[in-house]
Formats: C-alpha cells, structure tokens, sequence
C-alpha cells in the first residue's frame, strides 16, 4: 500500500520521534487487504478507502491540475475524515492526493479574492481550523503522504497530522509561503 501512496522506486522519509511507533503502522498497509470504498455522492473530491484497517482519504479536486483547499473541499474532507474516524474497521487514517505530482498546493485563490469583508475571510480561517483541529485531535492516528509540493495550508494540514511521510523526489517541497 506503501508504494500506492508515494510512486514506486521513491524513497520516503518520515517525522516523528524516528518512527518508532510508525513502525507499528507502516506494515499494516498491505495491498492484499480487506477494501472499501465511501460512496457518498456528496464526496465528489474526496475518496475513501479502508485497506487493511487504514482509512486512505485520497484528495483529488476534479477540473485542477492542482489539490487547493477551498470551501468546497471542506465540507467534503470534515464529512469523509468523520465517517473514517467513527468506523471502528479503521485503525488509522492515511491522508494523501490523487494527483500524480502534488499534494496540496494550499489554499484557493479564487475562494480568497471573492473575500469582500473581513467576516467573510474570517469564515474561511474559522472553517479551515475546524478542520484542522477534526484532525489534530482523532483518537487515530492520522499520517500525511506527501508528494509533490505541499504548501501553506497544504503543509498546515500536514502539520495537524501526528505524523508526515514525504517522498524525497526534487518536487516535493514543503513551505509556508504566505
């Protein structure tokens, strides 16, 4: 599953106290696991998946060549990242992107511009902490798969993860460029 997650013949890295209790979980993503797939059609950007215990949320915003977080996505990621959090099947979850060469590029520019009031901006960063806290504070452990740039609000995400793996391919690159 490992190789499902970070292109094959990439090595990977991973923070965290130098994987010692990842070493745990890393073993457990077989692909000749027990799988499901969430069929909510309100889940149009958001795929889940339960290999083997491990709830995979694959992000894949449709029409971009690029993840964005937007508030679009959000309501989608805090419903999918609940469903995999109330499922007893899934001991872990796994947050990682469809897309072939990014993970998340941060946040929507397009969503930004149409602020017009600092309500309305302050909305977005509300909605955007709601979800990073779901994730910070799951009972399961939730890992980031990097790949491909992962940036601002991709890499905070990253950050509210309790634990990062990223491919060390010249294209992955974490940052905050705000």
């Amino acid at each position: 599953m490992l190789s499902r997650l970070v292109p094959s013949g990439r090595s990977v890295f991973a923070h965290r106290a130098c994987l010692s209790p990842s070493a745990r979980l890393l073993p457990s993503l077989r692909a000749e696991s027990h799988r499901w797939m969430c069929s909510s059609p309100a889940a149009a950007n958001i795929r889940l998946e339960n290999n083997n215990g491990v709830g995979v949320i694959t992000l894949d915003v449709q029409g971009s060549k690029m993840n964005t977080l937007s508030d679009k996505l959000q309501p989608e990621f805090e419903k999918v990242f609940a469903e995999a959090s109330a499922d007893p099947n899934v001991k872990a979850i796994v947050i990682t992107s469809g897309k072939p060469d990014n993970f998340i590029a941060g946040a929507d520019i397009t969503m930004l511009a149409k602020c017009k009031t600092a309500a309305a901006a302050q909305k977005i960063s509300a909605d955007a902490q709601k979800m990073m806290n779901m994730i910070e504070s799951s009972s399961k452990p939730v890992v980031a798969a990097i790949h491909g740039p992962c940036l601002g609000g991709g890499l905070e995400l990253a950050m509210a993860c309790h634990w990062r793996v990223a491919s060390e391919h010249p294209s992955t690159a974490l940052g905050l460029p705000e």
